[in-house]
């Protein structure tokens, strides 16, 4: 009976002992598929890592190459800016030693064109002096242009070569009309006539006025010595006349003839005056 249970006991063992055997089989199995798995998985994530860093590496690469390619090209670039750079310094500095050339140049020109500005004042103004000494006809025509271009001159509004144009222009005109004989109808010049009167004027020796209305005439007289300029009234009939006559014949009106005109003003027609008298 005890050998019984004894095998039974064995049996029953060995029962158990196969059912634990198979269980750890099965076990066993599970964690070497589980360990299998997990070594394909790690092989393919290093595979794919290794592959991740083949491609970040080539990325690599490429970038290092293409940067290395962009840092010679602005390399290249810097140094032919910086050789422009240093042509245009050396360009400037030649500009800047053109400009101080021409600067300099200007000063003295301009330095000049005042010298010049003076020189043409004090020729004006001796014109203008000397202008004086004519008959006042043409003085009227002449004195306010020559202090018109004084003005100009001084307030550098002309330049100094339309100046010395406008000055012999006006020197030249002078001489002209100083060789003419002209009439004109104007105001009276005379304090003693008023109106509209005839004015005789001869070269730049002898001018007159006449009133026609009151049939009277004044000779000019230029300044002598301490003597100032003058309106002498003409007394003298035949005188009187005379200045009547040449402003119908320069008009057109009479027939030429000679007629005889006091050009020594002062003196003659105090002399005439004093023998009427």
């Amino acid at each position: 009976m005890l050998f019984r249970w004894a095998v039974i006991s064995f049996m029953t063992l060995a029962a158990t002992a196969g059912m634990l055997f198979a269980e750890d089989n099965d076990e066993v199995g599970r964690e070497l598929r589980r360990i299998k798995d997990e070594i394909r998985r790690v092989k393919a994530q290093r595979a794919e890592e290794a592959q991740h860093v083949k491609k970040e590496n080539w990325e690599y690469a490429d970038y290092r190459k293409r940067t290395a390619k962009k840092i010679n090209a602005i390399t290249t670039r810097t140094d032919s800016l910086q050789q422009q750079l240093q042509q245009l310094n050396t360009r400037t500095d030649s500009l800047t030693a053109q400009l101080e050339a021409t600067k300099t140049a200007i000063e003295e020109e301009n330095l000049r064109k005042k010298s010049l500005s003076k020189v043409i004042i004090k020729s004006v103004e001796s014109v203008k002096e000397e202008l004086e000494r004519f008959p006042p006809m043409i003085r009227e025509q002449y004195s306010g242009s020559l202090a018109y271009l004084i003005g100009e001159v001084k307030g550098g509004t002309v330049e100094n070569t339309e100046a010395l144009h406008r000055l012999m222009r006006i020197v030249r005109d002078v001489r002209t009309v100083a060789q003419e004989i002209q009439v004109i109808e104007s105001v009276s010049p005379v304090a003693e006539v008023r109106g509209t009167v005839s004015r005789l004027r001869i070269g730049a020796v002898f001018e007159a006025v006449y009133d026609n209305k009151s049939n009277t005439a004044f000779i000019w007289s230029a300044a002598v010595d301490t003597l100032p300029e003058n309106w002498l009234p003409v007394k003298d009939g035949t005188t009187l006349a005379a200045i009547k006559k040449a402003i119908l014949m320069r008009e057109g009106k009479v027939v030429p003839e000679l007629l005889a005109l006091p050009f020594s003003m002062r003196d003659t027609v105090t002399e005439r005056s004093d023998t009427n008298e």
